[in-house]
């Protein structure tokens, strides 16, 4: 799949193993509204699941966690909302089998909702922004251009996202948050749109 075609995700689905087929439910009802639904699928809880979920947590707009009585004691579903709230990201745990006063308290702290509301969240997700406008887009890719660090560095450098925002602010006069000009840099770049750094080969 060439950058130009590659698919750039707006959900990134979470769940736990034994729910692949309720799972894929999920991802119907998001698709329905015109959703695309990054699912890891991960068989283990491992280092190279970890390296692999920064950039599909960077270009979603929200995560959806699947909460059964298979995953109450998940540590992943903890720590992919712990990584999720680092980004700023909104975080709807979508729970299904249990009670309400099952959910973990640290769950509880997101919005929670019953797999039948899903269909309201999937419509909260589509809604919830505007696009950008092509100038507002060329002012995306000149603050990044002027901030001169790559995307991963941005993402994990909480002075170099606000000096990202403050560029931006200042071209275009609107305010936009650090998640939502950090996660149009990373579908930039996996689309192939942002050119390389001057004296480094890759963004």
């Amino acid at each position: 799949m060439s950058a130009a075609t590659a698919t750039v995700y707006d959900v990134y689905l979470s769940h736990g193993p034994q729910d692949s087929g309720l799972a894929e439910l999920v991802r119907q009802k998001l698709a329905d509204v015109g959703l695309e639904v990054y699912d890891p699928k991960p068989k283990k809880f491992d280092a190279e699941f970890l390296t692999g979920l920064r950039e599909p947590l960077a270009e979603s707009r929200a995560v959806v966690i699947l909460l059964t009585r298979s995953t109450l004691d998940s540590d992943r579903a903890v720590y992919e909302v712990g990584a999720a709230m680092a980004l700023d990201k909104p975080v709807y745990v979508v729970y299904d089998g249990i009670s309400l006063d099952e959910v973990p308290p640290v769950l509880r702290s997101q919005t929670v909702v019953r797999l039948s509301n899903l269909k309201k969240v999937a419509r909260q997700i589509r809604a919830a922004e505007t696009p950008l406008r092509d100038d507002e887009m060329a002012a995306v890719a000149a603050a990044y251009r002027e901030l001169g660090l790559p995307v991963d560095a941005i993402i994990t450098n909480p002075s170099a996202s606000g000096r990202l925002v403050q560029s931006f602010r200042k071209a275009t006069r609107k305010s936009l948050s650090s998640e939502r000009l950090i996660r149009e840099l990373a579908r930039m770049r996996k689309r192939g749109e942002l050119r390389p750094l001057a004296g480094k080969k890759a963004s």
